[in-house]
């Protein structure tokens, strides 16, 4: 065995928390008031001003497949006293969207505002039971009768295109 490894890193190796990449969910439900609710796997965070409850869920399928097409992925919560059982029997979770952050250990205690982030608008519910609800996640730009605008290519910003 090695005894030239510092302490540390031999702690860190053991540790049963990771100093890497901290997943947290924000779920944004339209309505009168807007509900948010942020939660992460790990513990209560507070960061950029934001509270985050610990709360169990499960975030799988996150990619991109190999010709360009977003996955859609899927999202399992935990469902405390049937809350989102409410929400999805008023409709309110057809519109609403779910946003990953995912920011490292060290950004979240010197609260630095760095970040990757991914925005998804809920699909449709896959599963429903009184313990846990799971969701199929949609790219804002994934839906029926979608298109999007045209573009112009026209003078002055394409001098090369001419009616001719």
């Amino acid at each position: 065995m090695r005894t030239d490894i510092p302490t540390r890193h031999r702690d860190m190796a053991h540790s049963l928390e990771s100093e890497g990449i901290v997943q947290l969910i924000e779920i944004r439900i339209p309505g009168t008031p807007e509900v948010y609710i942020r939660i992460n796997n790990k513990r209560q965070i507070t960061w950029q001003s934001k509270t985050w409850e610990q709360w169990a869920f499960s975030l799988t399928d996150i990619g991109i497949i190999s010709d360009g097409e977003m996955k859609r992925p899927k999202f399992t919560v935990a469902n405390p006293d049937g809350l989102f059982s409410s929400y999805i029997g008023r409709g309110m979770m057809d519109a609403a969207t779910i946003t990953l952050y995912e920011v490292l250990t060290r950004d979240i205690t010197t609260n630095t505002n760095s970040f990757i982030k991914y925005v998804w608008r809920v699909g449709r519910v896959v599963n429903l039971n009184k313990v846990t609800a799971t969701f199929e996640l949609r790219s804002a730009l994934d839906g029926h009768n979608f298109t999007l605008p045209a573009r112009k290519y026209i003078p002055p910003e394409y001098p090369h295109v001419s009616f001719s």
